[in-house]
Parts: C-alpha cells; sequence; structure tokens
C-alpha cells in the first residue's frame, strides 16, 4: 500500500497507528541471504537481587528466526540489542 502523503485521512489506520511507506523503507535479511522470518519464544532468567519483585523468575520473548537457516539475526535478537 502507497500512502499519499497530501491526504489527512490515510495516513493513519482505525485504530490511530500511524502508517508506513514501506518503499522508504529498508530490507532486513538474514546473512544466508533470506528475507522471510517466523516468530519463536526465548527465555531469560533474572534472580532475586535483579527481579523488581524481588523473586526469581523467567522473562519470555518473542524474537525472530530465518526461515531458511534458523539463524537469529543480531538486529532481531533482544538480548544483543540491551
Amino acid at each position: 500500500m502507497i500512502i499519499d502523503p497530501t491526504n489527512p485521512n490515510q495516513n493513519k489506520t482505525q485504530t490511530g497507528t500511524p502508517q508506513v511507506d514501506l518503499s522508504k523503507t529498508t530490507e532486513l535479511a538474514c546473512e544466508c541471504e533470506n528475507d522471510m522470518f517466523m516468530p519463536v519464544m526465548k527465555f531469560r532468567k533474572t534472580s532475586a537481587i535483579t527481579s523488581p519483585t524481588g523473586k526469581a523468575g523467567i522473562i519470555p520473548f518473542e524474537c525472530y528466526v530465518c526461515t531458511a537457516c534458523g539463524s537469529v539475526p543480531d538486529e532481531l535478537d533482544i538480548p544483543k540489542i540491551l
């Protein structure tokens, strides 16, 4: 979908989320040159000392793996970003 920047009613979805003109973005690809990814879950442990509740726990989060080789690109791996 191409966005017409002169149309103020077209630059937001029904929920109010801004639309992005994909022609002005860059494609993200894996090192294997595949550009398709699928969501997977990763988990991190937290100790009682670092936990906001004071109890040890497990933190789940979603990241994305390449559908061709199964690797997680650095740009999509949350712990490496943090």
